[in-house]
């Protein structure tokens, strides 16, 4: 639509170009879709996961962590605003549609890499097991032990049972 030539059509028409601070919700952004924003959070969840997996596909492992550098996004916009508009009807935010989304995603995906991960022989249960095998080597880390492995009596009650 040209600009109208009349000085007040064109005070009306340029106020509708400036920043909106009646409704400033309705231009907030959550940053799930800016390259820079998910970018700059996918290198420490990618750490997190290449942490749980032995051998990650590298492709799958980055697809991986910008779905959870996305969810960061999401949950902060959701959290500062809500889950639902400031409107009538109290629809819900598309952020939080979108999280469903890729939440739905992410755990269909870390599903299968754990089952591909089971099928090649490395089981995640297995660092537990190596944990537990290095308490049991080392009795003062032993509950109930004192620093040489003993077991410490339990304290009698009052009564003298």
């Amino acid at each position: 639509m040209p600009a109208s030539k009349g000085p007040r059509l064109r005070a009306k028409q340029l106020a509708n170009l400036q920043p909106n601070n009646v409704h400033p919700l309705a231009a907030t952004k959550h940053g799930a879709f800016s390259a820079s924003a998910v970018e700059s959070l996918v290198d420490p969840h990618a750490r997190r996961l290449r942490a749980l997996f032995e051998s990650p596909d590298p492709e799958l492992l980055r697809i991986q962590a910008r779905r959870a550098a996305q969810m960061e996004l999401l949950e902060a916009f959701l959290d500062k605003h809500g889950m639902f508009r400031r409107s009538p009807k109290g629809t819900v935010w598309n952020a939080a549609v979108f999280l469903n989304k890729v939440e739905s995603a992410f755990e269909r995906t870390h599903t299968a890499m754990l089952e591909q991960q089971r099928e090649a022989g490395a089981d995640p249960g297995q660092r537990l097991a190596d944990i537990e095998r290095e308490i049991a080597a080392r009795p003062e880390l032993t509950p109930g032990a004192d620093q040489d492995g003993h077991r410490v009596a339990d304290e009698p009650t009052k009564g003298g049972e």
